[in-house]
């Protein structure tokens, strides 16, 4: 017999169809996730993605297509995304995100007269 995979939504040739900015951000900052998914129709032509669901792997998520978050604490996250097309067929990718120590606040501290 013949396997054929189905004509849906995929990540693209990138890694796992999501990339994010700084690529070694520290915890407290923002960061930029990019989602980089192609959905197809099922002549194999380009469609348009409907739904996006984020989980960041620390409790929170998003249905933002590209979001922005920040980490509270330093470690490993594993941040999944789950794309769903207009004919409700959905491909999910994760990647692990490396979050280093927040960049130390300085703070003015009035010195008492």
């Amino acid at each position: 017999g013949s396997w054929t995979t189905p004509n849906h939504a995929y990540p693209s040739t990138s890694v796992v169809g999501l990339t994010w900015s700084p690529q070694n951000p520290p915890a407290k900052q923002n960061i930029n996730f990019t989602d980089k998914t192609t959905c197809y129709k099922n002549d194999g032509s380009v469609d348009v993605c409907k739904n996006w669901s984020w989980n960041f792997g620390d409790g929170g998520t998003s249905t933002i297509q590209s979001p922005t978050y920040k980490y509270t604490q330093k470690g490993t996250y594993n941040v999944s995304e789950t794309v769903t097309d207009k004919d409700n067929n959905s491909c999910s990718a994760t990647s692990a995100i490396n979050v280093a120590e927040p960049v130390p606040e300085f703070k003015e501290i009035p010195h008492g007269n």
